[in-house]
């Protein structure tokens, strides 16, 4: 239960540091906005970094069909994160599992090499996220599958 809490309280520090900050509307109309917000190592002998990363994610567009995402949306994580949505609603599917849409104030775990697809529930609302992880330092965060 104590990292749930740490995260939680670390998501929360993010969020009021975005929000003091004015983040949105500084990039470009209807492309992914990424901003890294902390890349760290552990300790000096520790071979893991944790990263948090915010994210607005633009709309979906209006010509996918119920059930389809965009391209190159299907990927999975090498390390451990957590997704805390802080506005708008995040569809995501899990590899086998039935699709579930994430609302403001949620959140979902994906665990290492847990293949997933996510997109913006809305055709017309930004998706605001906060992503934390966990991984070795030498793997890239995400890894596309084709």
């Amino acid at each position: 239960m104590k990292p749930i809490k740490f995260v939680l309280k670390l998501v929360l520090a993010a969020v009021i540091a975005l929000g003091a900050m004015g983040i949105g509307g500084v990039y470009a109309q209807d492309k992914l906005k990424q901003v890294n917000l902390l890349k760290s190592v552990f300790s000096n002998d520790s071979n893991q970094r944790v990263t948090l990363i915010y994210e607005e994610v633009p709309p979906a567009p209006a010509s996918l069909k119920p059930g389809e995402y965009p391209e190159g949306s299907l990927h999975y994580h090498t390390g451990h994160a957590v997704v805390y949505v802080i506005s708008g609603a995040l569809e995501i599917k899990f590899k086998g599992k039935k699709a579930q849409i994430i609302g403001p104030g949620g959140f979902f775990e994906e665990l290492p090499g847990q293949v997933i697809q996510g997109k913006n529930a809305s055709t017309t609302e930004w998706v605001k996220i906060v992503v934390f992880q966990v991984t070795d330092k030498d793997k890239p965060l995400a890894v596309d599958v084709k």
